[in-house]
């Protein structure tokens, strides 16, 4: 059945998935299911995207290329590939280039309410409901995820002090003697071989989202490990280093990126009471 409404959002995959919640909450609003626009870059969140009840058709833009990545992917808009589709209404939910809405200082989650409101004069009120739909999934074994690497943060930090932090989280999180299995993409994994930590390779962020859903805890820098863990509500850790990303219920705790001991050793003591 065709959706009478569209989304689009070109990313990145972490904005794609922070704008989960205002996507339902659309539907929810419009009384049906809508199809979502994506860009091609973000191809690996199109099997979670279209397990969630309120995604109808997810369709690629093959012909998007960013020109920047100020504020997300830009241009915002994508281009629907032919002219069969008719829709009542076409909502852009993908980061403009300029606008009020601070996003390196309030969440990101609420870009596409704010959105919603200012250029489409729809008003809904946000819901900390997670907006993530899974499989179930059980495993035998606890394990902590630890995820060291975000595409920004490697943009902003640059890549060698990146890999000095992430090896120094992998040694953080072994010395805690708990099982730790971090899960990348195939780009990053040689931080991890690097420091000798258990990781798994993901292409695909509905397999990812299953496997963290059963962690006793994630530990993660602002990336979309982080954005699937604050979506899921998972037990959460942030390695802060921007407000935008903050957990958005009282499953999450934020630590700073560059941490001292005395706030490790607390860490330490939190993994030690929910392991």
């Amino acid at each position: 059945m065709k959706s009478k409404f569209a989304v689009t959002h070109p990313g990145k995959l972490g904005d794609l998935i922070y704008s989960l919640p205002s996507i339902r909450d659309l539907s929810l609003h419009l009384g049906t299911s809508v199809d979502i626009l994506i860009s091609s870059l973000c191809i690996s969140a199109r099997s979670l995207l279209q397990y969630q009840p309120y995604i109808n058709k997810v369709i690629i833009d093959y012909d998007y290329k960013p020109v920047h990545e100020h504020r997300g992917f830009q241009p915002h808009n994508l281009n629907f590939p032919d002219n069969t589709y008719n829709y009542e209404s076409i909502f852009h939910l993908g980061y403009r280039e300029k606008d009020e809405y601070p996003l390196e200082e309030k969440p990101l989650r609420g870009y596409g309410y704010y959105i919603l409101k200012r250029d489409y004069g729809i008003n809904l009120s946000p819901s900390l409901a997670s907006a993530i739909s899974l499989p179930s999934y059980e495993t035998l074994d606890p394990f902590i995820i630890f995820q060291g690497l975000g595409e920004t943060l490697d943009m902003v930090m640059g890549s060698e002090k990146v890999d000095a932090v992430c090896l120094e989280w992998s040694n953080f999180l072994k010395s805690t003697g708990k099982n730790i299995i971090a899960i990348t993409g195939p780009k990053e994994a040689f931080r991890y071989q690097k420091s000798n930590i258990n990781y798994l390779v993901s292409t695909d962020l509905l397999q990812a989202a299953i496997i963290i859903s059963s962690a006793k805890l994630v530990v993660s820098v602002q990336s979309v490990i982080t954005a699937l863990a604050n979506e899921i509500d998972l037990p959460r850790v942030i390695l802060g280093v921007f407000p935008n990303a903050l957990p958005s219920t009282s499953l999450g705790k934020v630590v700073p990126l560059f941490s001292n001991m005395e706030q490790k050793n607390e860490l330490r003591n939190y993994i030690m009471t929910i392991y």
